[in-house]
């Protein structure tokens, strides 16, 4: 009778460990953590909402003008920012996403534009496949060589009234993904392409 109990109870915690062992992997192999930027559930972070096109006016002739140049809360950031290009990921400098990375030795690139008109990279066509297509893709995971692209506004942008009030940048058109760094904190956004609004 004891020996049977002894089988009972040497059975279920034997069960038992077998039964947790593919829950505690499951737990380690969670740990390691996929890159946002490289992980297929991940949509956005840190993006706002969509929503209909808006503008902050001063006064109502300013309003009704629908002229978002009109507002002072409107900064157009177009001119040339400080540029670094890399054919993969894996080229880019270490930190180059913190905000106070180095930019000086940077290229410059004309904004609004197109790296690729502007000397780097090649140009992609909106008429055929992805541009790694040739390259064998594994689907979700993009090719560890794929041209990547880091841009910088060298001068301070941030007007004095603009401080401690909530700011959205608005860029069009974005093909694939962005970081923003302000001071020291960085948002990133995965967002789609929007079209040019007239």
């Amino acid at each position: 009778m004891r020996k049977n109990i002894y089988h009972a109870i040497f059975g279920i915690l034997l069960f038992g460990s077998l039964t947790l062992l593919p829950h505690a992997a499951y737990a380690q192999a969670d740990k390691t953590q996929t890159p946002y930027w490289k992980d297929v559930q991940v949509v956005a972070v840190n993006k706002e909402y969509p929503r209909t096109a808006f503008m902050t006016y001063d006064n109502r002739t300013d309003a009704l003008s629908g002229r978002y140049e009109k507002s002072n809360y409107y900064k157009l950031l177009n001119g040339t920012w400080k540029f670094y290009y890399a054919d993969s990921y894996k080229d880019l400098p270490a930190g180059i996403t913190e905000a106070n990375t180095s930019t000086a030795n940077w290229n410059d690139i004309k904004v609004p534009g197109n790296w690729e008109v502007q000397g780097y990279g090649t140009a992609i066509y909106t008429n055929h496949g992805y541009e790694f297509r040739p390259r064998n893709p594994q689907p979700p995971a993009l090719p560890e060589a794929n041209p990547v692209a880091f841009t910088a506004v060298i001068s301070k942008f941030l007007p004095i009234g603009w401080i401690g009030i909530s700011i959205c940048i608005y860029q069009e058109p974005n093909r694939e993904y962005m970081y923003i760094s302000t001071e020291k904190k960085q948002d990133t956004a995965k967002i789609r392409k929007i079209p040019q609004s007239s």
